[in-house]
């Protein structure tokens, strides 16, 4: 089943998922100077925020959800980028896009 996401979130599948989903598997093991903390985690790209290049990710191996900001360069990524904005469950994930979750 698939869950709504809130407003500014935009579901992506085919090969845009594709693209960013091959983004953040680039990205995640270049962080320096200490591994990134969603580095080895299995995570599934959902949806990508509307206005910057923040994505949606599922883990795995958990219940978890986490909100990534990628940086989309080719070159050696800047300091603190791709950086977590967000990690909690999906209800967790609508309070802090501001959406009340209805239980």
């Amino acid at each position: 089943m698939e869950r709504e996401l809130p407003d500014g979130w935009i579901r992506v599948t085919g090969p845009e998922r594709q693209v960013m989903q091959h983004e953040l598997e680039t990205e995640l093991p270049l962080s320096d100077p200490q591994p990134h903390p969603l580095a080895g985690i299995a995570l599934r790209v959902l949806a990508a925020w509307k206005s910057d290049d923040s994505v949606l990710t599922e883990h795995f191996d958990s219940e978890l959800l986490s909100v990534v900001h990628l940086t989309y360069t080719v070159a050696q990524e800047r300091a603190n980028h791709p950086t977590v904005e967000f990690t909690g469950t999906y209800e967790e994930f609508l309070t802090w896009s501001g959406v009340q979750p209805e239980f």
